[in-house]
This record gives C-alpha cells, sequence and structure tokens, in this order.
C-alpha cells in the first residue's frame, strides 16, 4: 500500500518534537542511537519508504550537491579505516564486544543517519512546496514540551515536593535511572540525559523561537518574546559552559544575518541583562545553590571545583585521541576504535581528576558499560579515520554552510528566507558544538541536512519559485 507524503512529513515532524528527548530513553535496542526518541518515528519513516519504493522499482535520485559528495566520499573513508585495520580489530576486546563488531554498529548507524538525509531530500521534493513552514511547528512543540517539563524541574530544585513527585512519575515512562534512582541536580536536563544534552538541543532551536518574534504580530509577537526569553533562562540554568559559548555565538549570527532587524532584535540584550542581574546580583544566595554563570564560564580557564574537574576528564579525553591519531595519522585506527585504545593513551593527571567518569570506563567487566567518549568530534574523527577522515567532514561541513548560503542568495520569499536564515545559525551551532561532543547521531542536523539538499535541488530544477521578493528583512 502506498503510503502518502503527508504521512512521512508527519513522521519527519515528530522526529523533530521529540528532538529534547536525547540520550535518556530507557531502551537498549539500537546502541546509543536508540536512546533518542527522536530516531524510532525516524526508522518507521525510512523503512517504509524505502521498502514501498524498491517494491515499486521506483528511482531515488541522490542530491547532486558538493556536501552530499562528501558525505559519500566520508562514508568511503569509514569503509577504508576498517579494511586498512581488518588485522587488528577483531583482536579489540572491551565491554563484551569487539572492534570489528564495533566498526560495523557504527557504520551501520552512520549509513542510517545518511539515509535520514536522503530520505527527507526525497520527501520534501515530493511535496513541491516549502516544508521549512510546516517542520517549524514540530519545532516549537518541541521546545514547549521541553520547557513544560522544565517548570516542574525548576519546582522540584526550588523544594516543591508536588512538581518533584510529578516530574519523577513522568520519568519512570521513559528515563534512564528513574524509579527513584534519579538525583535532583543544579543543572536544568528537561527530557535530555544531561545538562549539556539539553543545552545542545536549546542551541539548534534558538533561531527557530526568536525568529518568531519577526514573524508573529499583535499578542501573537508578545508570546513569541515570552518565549524567547524563557529560552535563555533555560540556557543560563543548564549551566553549560559550551552553551554559553555556542548561544553567544549563535546570537551573533542571528543579529548579522537579520543586521537590517536591530531594533526587534534589540530585546535580546536586555533580556540577557535582565536574568543574569537577577540570578548574580538580587538572588545569588538561594537559587540553584549560587551556581554563578560567570564563574561557569571562567572554569574553562581556571580551578572552579566541580567544572575543573570535568575540564580536567574532557581535555584528558581529547588528549588520548591525538595521542591515538599519532599512531595512525593517514586512516586512523578504524571507525569506532577509540574506546579499545583510550586507556592506553589517557594521561596521568586524569585519575587525579575527583571525577567517576574514567573509573567507570576502565571497568572492562561490564557488558554494553558506558562506552568511554572523547567529547570532541573532530578529535575522534582525526583519531579513527586519520587525517583523510577529518578533511572530508571539515569539507562536507563547508559546503553545507555555502549551499545555505546559496539558498539565500536566490531570496525565497520574506517568511521563508527568515527560516533559511535559522537552518545557518543553528547550522554553526552544530558545528560548534561537535567541539563538546563526539556523537554524529543527532538526527536534527541529519534532518535539515535533507532539507538543504532539497532546496540546493529545487534551485538547480527550477522546481519552485525561489525568486519572490517580498523585501529584506
Amino acid at each position: 500500500m502506498k503510503v502518502g507524503v503527508h504521512i512521512h512529513l508527519f513522521l519527519i515532524g515528530i522526529a523533530l518534537f521529540m528532538t529534547p528527548v536525547l540520550g535518556s530513553l530507557d531502551v537498549n535496542l539500537f546502541g546509543g542511537v536508540g536512546k533518542n526518541a527522536s530516531f524510532y518515528p525516524l526508522l518507521l519513516g525510512v523503512t517504509l519508504f524505502f521498502v514501498e519504493n524498491i517494491a515499486r522499482k521506483s528511482r531515488l535520485n541522490f542530491p547532486r550537491t558538493k556536501s552530499a559528495y562528501a558525505i559519500l566520499a566520508f562514508c568511503a573513508v569509514l569503509l577504508f579505516s576498517g579494511a586498512v585495520n581488518i588485522t587488528t580489530l577483531p583482536e579489540l576486546r572491551y565491554q563484551g564486544t569487539n572492534g570489528a563488531t564495533r566498526f560495523f554498529i557504527q557504520y551501520g548507524t552512520f549509513l542510517f543517519s545518511v539515509c535520514v538525509a536522503w530520505y527527507v531530500f526525497i520527501v520534501c521534493k515530493k511535496t513541491g512546496g516549502y516544508p521549512l513552514a510546516y517542520f517549524e511547528k514540530f519545532l516549537v512543540g518541541s521546545f514547549v514540551l521541553a520547557g513544560a517539563y522544565c517548570v516542574l524541574e525548576i519546582g522540584a530544585i526550588w523544594g516543591n515536593d508536588t512538581l518533584r513527585e510529578t516530574m519523577f512519575f513522568i520519568d519512570t515512562f521513559f528515563r534512564v535511572g528513574a524509579e527513584g534512582e534519579r538525583g535532583l541536580y543544579m543543572r536544568l536536563h528537561s527530557l535530555a540525559i544531561e545538562a549539556p544534552s539539553f543545552a545542545m538541543y536549546m542551541g539548534l532551536v534558538f533561531p527557530f523561537i526568536t525568529s518568531l518574534c519577526l514573524q508573529w504580530k499583535g499578542w501573537k509577537k508578545i508570546l513569541a518574546i515570552g518565549l524567547t526569553t524563557y529560552l535563555i533562562l533555560l540556557i543560563i540554568l543548564s549551566f553549560s559552559r559550551t552553551a554559553y559559548v555556542v548561544f553567544l555565538v549563535e546570537l551573533l549570527c542571528y543579529i548579522l544575518l537579520f543586521k537590517k532587524s536591530l531594533f526587534n532584535c534589540a530585546y535580546f540584550a536586555v533580556c540577557i541583562l535582565l536574568i543574569f542581574f537577577y540570578y548574580i546580583v538580587v538572588d545569588s544566595d538561594t537559587f540553584f545553590l549560587s551556581i554563578d554563570p560567570v564563574k561557569v564560564v571562567s572554569s574553562l580557564f581556571v580551578s572552579e571545583g566541580y567544572y575543573d574537574a570535568s575540564t580536567m576528564v574532557r581535555y584528558g579525553t581529547t588528549f588520548a585521541g591525538l595521542e591515538i591519531w599519532k599512531t595512525a595519522p593517514i586512516f586512523g585506527v578504524g571507525w569506532g576504535g577509540y574506546g579499545f585504545y583510550s586507556f592506553d593513551y589517557l594521561p596521568a593527571w586524569i585519575w587525579h581528576a575527583n571525577a567517576p567518569d574514567p573509573f567507570f570506563w576502565r571497568d572492562n567487566s561490564l557488558i554494553n558499560g558506558v562506552w568511554p567518549p572523547i567529547h570532541n568530534l573532530y578529535v575522534r574523527i582525526l583519531a579513527e579515520t586519520g587525517c583523510v577522515g577529518l578533511i572530508s567532514w571539515l569539507s562536507m561541513n563547508i559546503f553545507v554552510i555555502k549551499e545555505e548560503f546559496v539558498i539565500l542568495y536566490h531570496q525565497v520569499d520574506l517568511k521563508e528566507k527568515i527560516r533559511i536564515r535559522n537552518i545557518v545559525v543553528s547550522t554553526f551551532g552544530m558545528i560548534l558544538y561537535g567541539l563538546n561532543s563526539d556523537a554524529l547521531n543527532l538526527h536534527f542536523f541529519w534532518i535539515v541536512l535533507g532539507i538543504v539538499w532539497f532546496y540546493l535541488d529545487a534551485i538547480q530544477r527550477g522546481s519552485i519559485n525561489l525568486n519572490t521578493n517580498e523585501g529584506e528583512q
């Protein structure tokens, strides 16, 4: 039975709606990717779509863009990294798995992500119109969902028993470590597994929520300003150093892209100043155990207790990744292979960081335990695929940004142009978050990539009118 394109659009929208549920699902299927709620509607959609088209013997064209070719090149590099380490991978052992198994699982996960982008590209082509307007509604809904949960979390941290019990009750339906085991932390997690993951989501959705202030009128504009202010507050209360840096970069990009609407954006600075003034000056002795956002940022450079330990662990894993890369600088040690080598290259000082993480990673008696992270996507790619892999991945990112600006240059209608600018800002955020996360299974990125391919293909074929100029924002 033919599945209508509107069903596929809906499944992609649901995936966007579920984006804030990052790494927190209490599910052991499909490895780490299965802990992201957005994976399941995409798995259903991709499966139905490709099975249907294979059965009908339909021809599915891959996008003819430089970023798409770079992705295919990166896929080839990943395979080659396994081929040059084919004798070594089966001998590696860690937590009940070997290097060959790890390689194929990680490669399969990446191929699925590429298929997601391809799937989104083809579905958008079948719409014959502007899919971003449709997807934007799901992104706004995802923030409302995450923000509503944060009300419970803030109330629980503040000591409200009713809100705490309500939050714990909701947790039992989906979250890892629920059943009363999850503690209350002085950093907002929302629906994600940890504060940095939630902060990453906030950075991704920030431009889309903010742009509502430019699109909505009347009382809706007041609502949009309120949502944006609340979003900035949640970013601050995540106390994520990376989130602060990414947010400021995104804000700068946003202002530059909307430079003719500076008056509309001026309230951001006011919101930020007011929030910081209240939580640093007015109520710094009571709220969230007096965690100072300024000290959070300064901890990147000086010792600041918990953050000092966290920084040492992250620097230590990055150091290990670079040392591993030195052993195989051209094609790396094989995709997914970092964890097998990490303990041989972790610096001695990481064990004195007063952080439990390295000791968990060292426990090789576990089966499917916590896999040693590297906390930096680019160092991971360098260690596992060498210089060739990193060059191909960076090339893809550069091509994506250039293609987004090509789309902007062709001037879509006013509202659509705002949405594409949002994608540009969000892309910069995703690239920066790669400095703090080593995962490639963030489905938001691959959905965005598919949308970019669609618009560029539309420009190449002239299939939709991208030249309507309703005025510059």
